[in-house]
Order: C-alpha cells, then sequence, then structure tokens
C-alpha cells in the first residue's frame, strides 16, 4: 500500500463520477458516518478515518475532533491529516481554505478521491472497526481536553496577607497617579537642581543645565522619524506592488477554475448520453465512431500516450519498408 496509487487517479478517471448519494452510503455503511450533506465532511474528521483504516497506525485518531464546530477545530483536523499524508508518501495536495468553506463541489471531489483511494488500498482482511475506534478515540480526546482546562483554573486566594498587599499595591498606585510638588535642593556648591514629576508623561526631569544633550536628542528623534518615513514609503510601495501581483494571480486562477469545470460539466453530460443510449449505439451503423469517442473520454493519460507511441512507431516502419522497396 504505497502512496504512488494516488498518481493513478486522475481527474478523468472513474473516481470522479461517483454521485453524492453512493458516497454518502458508503461512509454510512462502512464508517457509521449518518452523515446527511457532503459539506458535513468540511471538518476533516471523515477524511482522517478513512485514511486510518486505509494506513492503520500513521494517524493519530485520538487526536482528531470529531464534534468540531468552528473553522479553527477544523484546521486542527487538516493538520492532522496532512501529517499522515506526508507520512503514508501522499502527495496530494489538500487545499484547507476551500475545504473549511462547507462548500459542495470541493468537499464532493475530495471525497471522490478518498474513495477511490480507499478502494485501490484497503486491506479487506484488515477487519476495521470504524464505530468502536471513533469511541475509544473520542474518549481519548475528551480526556486530554479536560485535563487542559483543570490545568489552567486560577490559584485561589487563601491567605489574608494576599489582600493586605493588594491594598498596598491600590495605595501605591493612587498616590501615583496625584502631581507630586517640586522639590528644591541645594547642594555644597549652592547649585540649585529641580527635580520635577510630571504627571503626563510619568518619569522625572531633571532640569541641570543640559540643554546641549536635549537638543542632541531631538536632533537624533527627527532622523530617526526621517529614516522610519522612508522606509514607510518603501514599504508600502512594495506592498502595492505584491497586492497588484496577487490579484492579478487571484484572476488568473478563477479563470483556470471556471474553464475547468465548463470542460468538466461538458464531459460529464456526454458521459451521461453516452450511459443512457448505450443499448440504441448497439444497433448504430457507426459504432465505431462512438467506440473510439468512449475509448478517448474513459482512458487514463497513460493508454493515450501508449496508443499514441504505438501509431508513431507504425508510420516509422511503413516509412522504412516503403524507403527498402524503392
Amino acid at each position: 500500500m504505497s502512496g504512488a496509487n494516488n498518481e493513478s487517479i486522475g481527474m478523468m478517471g472513474g473516481a470522479y463520477f461517483v454521485d453524492r448519494n453512493k458516497l454518502l452510503g458508503w461512509l454510512s455503511e462502512f464508517f457509521g458516518l449518518e452523515y446527511k450533506k457532503v459539506e458535513e465532511c468540511a471538518n476533516g474528521a471523515a477524511y482522517c478515518q478513512i485514511i486510518d483504516a486505509v494506513h492503520p497506525g500513521k494517524l493519530p485518531l485520538h487526536r482528531v475532533n470529531f464534534k468540531a464546530r468552528y473553522d479553527y477545530e477544523f484546521i486542527q483536523n487538516y493538520k492532522v491529516l496532512q501529517k499522515a499524508f506526508n507520512k503514508c508518501g501522499l502527495n496530494k495536495g489538500i487545499d484547507v481554505k476551500k475545504l473549511i468553506n462547507a462548500k459542495y463541489q470541493d468537499n464532493l471531489e475530495f471525497l471522490q478521491w478518498c474513495k477511490k483511494y480507499f478502494d485501490i488500498n484497503y486491506d479487506q482482511d484488515s477487519n476495521y472497526n470504524a464505530i468502536e475506534k471513533r469511541r475509544i478515540s473520542m474518549g481519548r480526546y475528551n480526556n486530554k481536553k479536560n485535563v487542559r482546562r483543570t490545568s489552567v483554573l486560577p490559584r485561589s486566594k487563601s491567605s489574608g496577607s494576599t489582600n493586605q498587599q493588594n491594598q498596598k499595591r491600590k495605595e501605591y498606585t493612587g498616590s501615583l497617579s496625584m502631581a507630586t510638588p517640586a522639590r528644591v535642593k541645594t547642594n555644597s556648591n549652592n547649585k540649585i537642581n529641580r527635580i520635577v514629576y510630571t504627571q503626563k508623561e510619568n518619569r522625572f526631569q531633571s532640569s541641570n543645565g543640559s540643554s546641549s544633550s536635549s537638543n542632541n536628542l531631538i536632533k537624533e528623534n527627527k532622523k530617526l522619524k526621517q529614516q522610519l518615513s522612508k522606509r514607510q514609503t518603501n514599504y508600502n510601495n512594495e506592498k502595492s506592488k505584491l497586492n497588484a501581483k496577487i490579484n492579478n494571480l487571484t484572476s488568473a486562477v478563477v479563470e483556470l477554475e471556471k474553464e475547468r469545470m465548463y470542460y468538466f460539466n461538458k464531459l460529464e453530460k456526454i458521459d451521461l448520453l453516452f450511459q443512457s443510449s448505450e443499448e440504441q449505439l448497439k444497433d448504430h451503423p457507426d459504432i465505431e465512431f462512438f467506440s473510439q469517442l468512449q475509448k478517448i473520454l474513459y482512458n487514463d493519460d497513460d493508454d493515450n500516450n501508449n496508443e499514441q507511441s504505438n501509431t508513431n512507431d507504425n508510420e516509422i516502419s511503413n516509412e522504412e519498408s516503403v524507403t527498402v522497396e524503392e
């Protein structure tokens, strides 16, 4: 059960033509998940248990929150899933931002991929009990959550000395909030040093004739402000350029997604048409044309490349035979 099998699950494979009713029935029958909509898989818990069934022991199921309701809880589940993908060597991308938005199309495609991967890699002899494993994992998750809650409870104030210390702090801070009058002291040289406590700035200023040092500080402050304004301007310019690039890339991605969905819907309609008119095509005189069209629709990319190489080899051999006869 290697991770290489996921590379063969292409967009045009049969995996992406499984409807939602079959997928929901599979989740209910095998995993015991009574989901009514595909969008309920957005919390990531079902995807985690699918990988746990295929690769037992690779995904810590007790870290999965099966009752996740908020986005930040969804993201934690997808982190667990991504780590399991890395351990199993799966290079399947997980678009978490789209999946947690609970959009139908995004979750349908990812669930279709998981179903196909399960069908290819699941060991039928493993006797995986999904309900029992989920019950045990949920119990361990809830116990761990309760332990975290009790560990952060505040300490109780038991002694009266604590109240006295709080009262002293209040008295001290209250006294600081009032303006302290100026004090004048005379030293041995009969020079007056005036210490003024300023209420607004909450600091002491000494006026001992150091005007030159204050001027230097003012100049340095101006220089720092100029440098800061220049850096801020450069930062804003770079930010606007990056935002413009992001907007261009976003619009390009949106257009590509529209184009992909356009062709996907076309091919889905053609597939439904073939399925509905399969009996009629058997008696049609142009059955060869329709069979070739069916091969193009349902063959993988590897099969198409092999057919193309075979046709190229036949053309080359025919040209060589013609040159030999001449």
